[in-house]
């Protein structure tokens, strides 16, 4: 009788998530401090990340692709099937993990209207060349967590394309090849 009465107590006493306003069926608020111990990745190795596709989860009424594939030194991001972007990225180590920094040097070769891509959108703070523009963390096997440099003006490019053309996280497409 006191093994359950105390793994009750433990469990109790571990959980520290505050729920009291979060109706059945809803997520909690996520709190800054969340978040930045959410995007601590849990695999260590960035090499989880090559050669697989990673795609933002987007209703069906978006008009952009949005998806990443990491090739080597370089990340390709596909917002449309004629509209692919390349950028120059490169590997660095914090504390005991890796991640992915990706460089605002562009090649495109696309078909669609993306100058937004090339203004600062009435934004004071916005990406020019050779700037670390992203920041790409495993959270998990199958999610990558992104911070971005500029998130003023990402959030303006979002508005403006009305998509999340930069999104928070990427998971990996197709994960169990189905």
């Amino acid at each position: 009788m006191r093994v359950p009465l105390l793994l009750c107590l433990l469990y109790w006493g571990c959980n520290t998530s505050d729920t009291t306003n979060v109706k059945a069926g809803e997520m909690p608020v996520m709190t800054d401090s969340i978040i930045k111990d959410a995007v601590r990745p849990a695999a260590k190795s960035i090499e989880k990340l090559v050669n697989y596709t990673w795609e933002a989860h987007h209703p069906d009424t978006t008009n952009f692709l949005c998806e990443m594939k990491f090739v080597d030194e370089y990340a390709m991001i596909f917002f449309h099937g004629q509209c692919i972007y390349f950028f120059f990225t490169y590997t660095t180590h914090a504390q005991d993990y890796q991640q992915v920094q990706l460089e605002w040097t562009y090649k495109k070769d696309c078909l669609l209207d993306m100058s937004f891509f090339e203004d600062a959108n009435g934004v004071r703070n916005f990406p020019k060349l050779g700037d670390h523009f992203a920041t790409y963390r495993l959270v998990n096997d199958s999610t990558l967590g992104v911070e971005y440099k500029f998130p003023e003006w990402v959030q303006k490019v979002n508005q403006i394309a009305q998509d999340s053309l930069f999104p928070q996280r990427l998971f990996l497409k197709n994960p169990h090849g189905s």
